[in-house]
């Protein structure tokens, strides 16, 4: 295993899916030049990839955020920054989802793409970056700050209470359409709508609302699957099946922010806790508002991005499942003629990748020259470990079968209820797995990440950032 890596892993990912990343990255799209130089490097062998920045980079970001924002000046300023840079990305998708490709040439396809890509190239620099960034660094700063007012009590009762404590206040998305569709459910209750007729009553006006704001929540960095108003109905019957009471549950979800703000202000009554801590608690539950923004903005972006892939695929007669396992400049070429499209090339490409940004010097291997480069970088020794540890992200005992998942399309087929989601990090097109799952363990995250989030709304255990689980548990 490569030392000085802070590294990422899913299941496979085509190389053109996440090409945008690796390029807005390594070309500094957001144009911030302080800091230590960009690194970063993306591969895929089989059914896994790994994504990987340079841990002092990523630890000198997290704690230039944590420098910027120590006053309350300082963090609006930030915050307002990233959000904004985020629903620029945003709009520009809407512009490609509403515009027609098919009305283009290749020479305007490609300037068309171009032009794409430098509108949310810097979205995509920047946060990926700055939002992961606060989940390693930022979180050991906060809670060594907490320990230290909080030093007359034993590990124990510390973390109990850090995990109380940390978990931030909002709504997620997740629990944000949960309500949605509950709420729809008892309106059609109250007057007689039957759900197999929903599209054809007037409350179709109100599933269509719900479908415009969480379309994007079944994409991921593996698929691009969108849901249908067939699969909206489906969840409207799911919910009808398996929740008994409706009011009940939208109760639950409309009072736990105030349940856990209630505690919250307690315990900082009772602890006498500074107003330094009090505001760094504040400023970590607009950073997990930011990390929905963002996984909103990457699904929308992801959808546009394969919308311009499925109309080179078009002018090019390739098909689209091959062309996506290339990279932009190599789609180019064969959208304007200029290199012609090899079987072989595209075996090579997705039976491994390997490509990276580091000290300057870009790299791009395929085939066996990406398996051989992978296991240097990755392969490790982790006979003999019998012990796991992370950040209790959500509090908790369970026991269960535990099952590592490499990627949604696998926490789908092998996830039944109440076994043990164990998996690199979790993201919106996890959630019919994570529903089902007792327990969730991931090798990446921190208190603001999907898993944690997700975990704490569904009231169920959570350890996040262990780094190796996904290894070593069998």
């Amino acid at each position: 295993m490569k030392e000085g890596l802070f590294t990422y892993t899913r299941g496979t990912v085509a190389l053109y899916r996440l090409y945008i990343l690796f390029k807005a990255y390594k070309e500094n799209k957001i144009g911030i030049t302080e800091g230590l130089e960009k690194i970063a490097i993306i591969a895929n062998r089989e059914n896994k990839i790994w994504w990987s920045w340079d841990e002092n980079r990523i630890n000198d970001v997290g704690k230039r955020i944590w420098e910027k924002t120590i006053t309350q000046e300082g963090e609006d300023k930030h915050i307002q920054f990233v959000t904004e840079v985020i629903k620029n990305a945003v709009e520009k998708t809407n512009e490609i989802n509403q515009s027609n490709l098919k009305e283009l040439n290749a020479e305007e396809l490609v300037i068309k793409h171009k032009v794409f890509f430098d509108d949310v190239g810097p979205a995509e620099d920047l946060t990926m970056e700055d939002v992961d960034a606060i989940d390693i660094l930022p979180v050991e700063l906060f809670r060594n700050l907490l320990r230290k007012e909080l030093s007359n009590l034993n590990e124990k009762e510390f973390l109990e209470v850090y995990s109380k404590l940390a978990s931030p206040i909002f709504t997620s998305y997740v629990s944000a359409e949960e309500k949605a569709t509950l709420k729809l459910l008892i309106e059609a209750k109250e007057k007689d709508v039957d759900v197999n007729n929903l599209v054809n009553s007037k409350l179709y006006p109100k599933l269509k609302e719900i479908i415009d704001l969480f379309w994007w929540t079944s994409l991921g960095w593996e698929n691009a699957n969108l849901r249908t108003t067939d699969d909206f109905l489906a969840t409207l019957k799911e919910y009808q099946k398996n929740i008994p009471n409706f009011n009940k549950r939208v109760n639950e979800i409309e009072c736990a922010e105030k349940e856990k703000m209630d505690l919250r202000k307690k315990l900082i009554e009772e602890l006498n806790l500074s107003e330094t801590v009090v505001r760094r608690l504040n400023f970590f539950d607009r950073y997990a508002i930011l990390h929905d923004l963002r996984k909103e903005m990457q699904m929308r972006l992801l959808y546009a991005d394969d919308i311009f892939l499925q109309q080179f695929a078009a002018l090019t007669g390739i098909e689209a499942d091959k062309l996506q396992w290339f990279t932009y400049e190599e789609i180019y070429d064969f959208v304007l003629g200029q290199k012609d499209f090899v079987e072989k090339e595209y075996e090579k490409r997705k039976k491994a990748y390997f490509i990276s940004n580091e000290n300057g010097n870009y790299t791009y291997l395929t085939g066996e020259a990406a398996v051989k480069r992978i296991k240097e970088y990755y392969d490790q020794d982790l006979q003999g470990i019998t012990e796991i540890k992370g950040v209790c992200s959500s509090p908790g005992k369970v026991i269960g079968r535990a099952k590592v998942c490499n990627g949604y399309q696998e926490a789908i087929r092998k996830i039944e209820t109440g076994d043990i989601l164990v998996t690199g990090m979790t993201l919106p097109d996890y959630a019919p797995a994570m529903r089902k799952a007792a327990a969730i363990i991931t090798d990446e995250g921190g208190i603001t990440c999907h898993a944690a989030i997700v975990s704490r709304e569904m009231g169920i255990p959570c350890v996040t950032s262990t780094k190796i689980a996904t290894e070593v548990i069998k």
